[in-house]
């Protein structure tokens, strides 16, 4: 399913637990804080399907108001953010982002989960990305 240039993808992580996965239509990374992401597994393990498409299109909604923190730089342009946590401080594999929470002042809590060891860790991000013309 396509939703506002992004690819949803659900699926059933459990007996009866849907969750979801998004990433760009034109299958370029997810640049996040100048941190690019593939792909974007979103939300909590819902009941139903249509409950794990429904979340992930509110994520969707929501980078759309990031101010410009998730986007996909052009090639003459970089960011300037606070850096990511992009890799797990335990055993180094990657982290794949399960919910981005507003918080106060503008900053956001991530949090985000190892694809190898399954550890759980949280990153709080200060909303200072803005584009920048090389």
């Amino acid at each position: 399913m396509i939703y506002g240039g992004f690819e949803i993808q659900s699926f059933e992580a459990g007996r009866g637990l849907w969750h979801a996965r998004i990433q760009r239509a034109d299958q370029e990374p997810v640049v996040i804080d100048g941190m690019a992401f593939p792909t974007l597994e979103v939300g909590f393990a819902w009941s139903d399907q249509e409950a794990a498409i429904a979340d992930a299109k509110a994520h969707i909604d929501r980078f759309k108001g990031t101010s410009g923190r998730i986007s996909i730089p052009l090639p003459e342009q970089t960011l300037q953010a606070t850096p990511v946590l992009s890799t797990c401080p335990d055993c180094t594999a990657s982290l794949a982002v399960l919910r981005i929470i507003p918080g106060r002042a503008g900053a956001e809590y991530w949090t985000m989960r190892c694809t190898r060891c399954g550890g759980i860790h949280l990153d709080i991000i200060k909303a200072t990305a803005v584009p920048v013309t090389i």
